[in-house]
């Protein structure tokens, strides 16, 4: 989730979207961005329809329903996200990157992820922040029936935020160790990135966007895709609808989410 709060979702309808985000971001005033205090939680529920053909000739619909639930500390957060699938897809093979040979259409549990982030160095006039954030995925989901990728995977990424003109900049690199299931041809163990920015338009408004690239992991090849989100807070609640394109076989074409958090 670099950009907004999104949890793990046309190419040239979002290349324009990203293009027009990005200069109505640079000309509208930034204000400050209030932080969590240490000791806060944050409850949050979202759901995400995607649709693609990942190199099939029919569509591949996933609807994502997550659960996530952050604690944070001082100088560093934790959290679990649980995701809960329903996947509709003609072939019978459920996730694009599993190796399951499910029915048309399958539901429950998918892979759980437990994420945390550790602050190296805030930013300043120096320079940018700096943290380090650690990925854990469980192998929960039903790897026969296409809800998982029946292998845990270890992720190590660097995240970087800068604010300048009025925005606040973003950044990430990571490296992904993918476990390989039993009897199946091994997964690549990629690198991936991305860039965004995101502003304040007002107290209760935030606008922004960002661009995400995987290397292969499997036979779809590599992942990119563009992503842009309008958010508006009301104290510790918080809304956000977010709208994805992809460009490459391993990206959904288009995927569409809304979520809610609140804060303790």
């Amino acid at each position: 989730m670099p950009w907004g709060d999104r949890v793990a979702a046309g190419p040239r309808a979002a290349g324009s979207a990203l293009a027009l985000v990005t200069l109505i971001t640079v000309l509208c005033t930034a204000p400050a961005r209030a932080q969590p205090a240490p000791g806060q939680i944050d409850l949050r529920l979202a759901h995400e329809r995607s649709q693609g053909r990942y190199g099939e000739t029919s569509r591949t619909t996933i609807d994502q329903t997550t659960l996530a639930v952050r604690y944070h500390g001082t100088g560093w957060w934790t959290d679990l996200q649980l995701p809960w699938l329903r996947v509709r897809s003609p072939g019978g093979s459920g996730l694009p990157e599993a190796n399951g040979a499910a029915g048309s259409q399958v539901q429950g549990l998918g892979d759980v992820w437990w994420r945390g982030r550790l602050a190296l160095r805030e930013a300043d006039a120096r320079g940018p922040g700096l943290d380090l954030v650690l990925k854990l995925k469980l192998a929960t989901g039903d790897a026969d029936r296409g809800l998982g990728t029946g292998g845990r995977d270890v992720a190590l990424q660097l995240d970087l935020d800068q604010t300048a003109a009025g925005a606040q900049w973003l950044a990430h690199l990571g490296w992904r160790h993918t476990g390989d299931p039993a009897g199946f041809r091994p997964y690549r163990n990629p690198w991936y990135g991305g860039v965004g920015v995101q502003r304040a338009l007002s107290p209760a408004w935030e606008l922004g966007a960002g661009i995400d690239w995987r290397e292969p992991i499997g036979r779809l090849g590599p992942l990119g895709e563009a992503t842009v989100h309008l958010a508006w807070r009301d104290g510790a609640r918080r809304w956000q609808l977010h709208l994805t394109g992809g460009w490459e076989r391993a990206s959904p074409d288009v995927a569409l989410g809304l979520a809610w958090r609140q804060r303790f």
